[in-house]
């Protein structure tokens, strides 16, 4: 027996680690870097540079509850700095976050396209669309894109975990087996990767060792949603 697609993604839905985009920066210094209206400002390319990444890791530290109201109150400023610089690949980066907020993904997707036209070796860009793509249940470009950030470095648990995820949806199960050991075998402290491998392996048969993992991610992450509901799907499939 196996797991129903539909289940697996409803349990494991792809989203971008949030250490991927840590905060730095609070609400007040994104206004601080928004240059003043009222005169010409001419910073220099180190404080352009640092403004720009304050307003990224502000935008990303939105959190979910307040994600749409705020993002809406950031759009109009990411519009106004993108108009001030136009080829900032930060810039266009923080407003496809903003648009994923509002969850408009293709003017997200579009924001972020030409983010990595102008910067093509950003990791995180990489990251970011991969995890739209995901959230489109586009797996081969999501996929594709993780590839693509594995690639440019640095290696990463996190990486390992998503390319597991994604192969784990196109239901190739040994491919997704052998990433998410490579996951673990970079940080064994991630209880997610234990539900991700447990569904992996339940799917080439081991029940032996899913049940394992299962309860492994339970024990780390007491609670845990996806190992428990994986875990009650597993002990369904031994009954029958």
């Amino acid at each position: 027996m196996r797991l129903n697609k539909g289940l697996i993604v409803a349990c494991l839905m792809f989203g971008l680690p949030a250490a991927s985009f840590a905060a730095k920066f609070n609400q007040d210094d994104l206004f601080k870097a928004v240059p003043s209206q009222s005169k010409t400002v001419t910073p220099s390319p180190a404080a352009t540079s640092n403004a720009a990444g304050a307003f990224v890791n502000t935008v990303s530290s939105i959190k979910d509850a307040d994600k749409k109201a705020k993002a809406r109150k950031f759009l109009p400023i990411a519009n106004a700095k993108i108009a001030e610089e136009p080829n900032n690949a930060q810039y266009y980066l923080a407003r496809a976050q903003i648009y994923r907020d509002l969850e408009d993904y293709q003017l997200a997707l579009k924001d972020v396209n030409r983010s990595l036209e102008l910067k093509p070796s950003n990791q995180i860009a990489y990251e970011f669309r991969a995890a739209i793509y995901g959230q489109l249940l586009d797996w081969s470009s999501s996929l594709r894109d993780i590839n693509k950030a594995i690639e440019i470095g640095p290696q990463k648990a996190d990486l390992f975990q998503s390319r597991a995820t994604n192969l784990l949806f196109m239901e190739r199960f040994q491919e997704a087996l052998a990433a998410i050991d490579r996951s673990i075998a970079m940080d064994s402290n991630i209880a997610s990767s234990y539900a991700i491998r447990g569904s992996a392996r339940f799917h080439l048969h081991n029940y032996k060792g899913a049940q394992e993992d299962l309860l492994r991610a339970e024990s780390m992450e007491p609670g845990n949603a996806i190992a428990a509901r994986l875990r009650s799907l597993l002990q369904a499939a031994k009954r029958n």
